[in-house]
């Protein structure tokens, strides 16, 4: 067995043809005043990969094969990418999914599909919310004196209240 995508079973006959990675790195470009601009190191782009299948006749129903994928792409949603060897690649959608038929038979029923497929990595949901705790939630500055308030008020509130009382 080759890999796993979602209900995809690619077994060794259906194994891409090609099969390729990109990763991207981001940078921000500032313009100086003067000399060169600089750059900024932003992070990792999402990983995308691309796979080419040859579907034949003669180990597959090459039109089942093609609708099976549409159908995964069609659900918009990310399925686990397992290469035959164990190997945990992550969450993936399908982004593209190109067909070039290259034989028919005499009743027009496809023989032979060349497909092409672009799956991109979508990130644990985990990351992006520990993220966003992160980012709700920000650190006092350095020497700043910190007071914790009763559970479920706020410090500036719990201030006021002594302020006010003390009118």
């Amino acid at each position: 067995m080759f890999a796993y995508f979602g209900e995809l079973k690619l077994e060794m006959s259906m194994a891409p043809t090609s099969f390729s990675e990109k990763r991207e790195y981001a940078f921000a470009e500032h313009p100086v005043l003067q000399g060169r601009p600089q750059l900024q190191k932003i992070g990792e782009n999402l990983r995308e990969q691309d796979l080419a299948f040859r579907f034949h006749r003669g180990f597959c129903d090459p039109a089942a094969a093609i609708g099976l994928l549409r159908d995964l792409a069609e659900a918009q949603d990310a399925f686990l990418f397992v290469l035959g060897d164990g190997t945990f690649e992550g969450d993936y959608v399908i982004t593209s999914i190109g067909s070039v038929v290259e034989m028919l038979d005499g009743s027009g029923a496809p023989v032979w599909i060349e497909v092409t497929v672009t799956l991109k990595e979508v990130p644990p949901e985990r990351v992006v919310q520990a993220e966003q705790k992160r980012a709700k939630s920000p650190k006092p500055q350095k020497g700043a004196r910190v007071r914790s308030a009763a559970k479920g008020k706020s410090s500036v509130a719990s201030a006021n209240r002594v302020k006010l009382a003390g009118a």
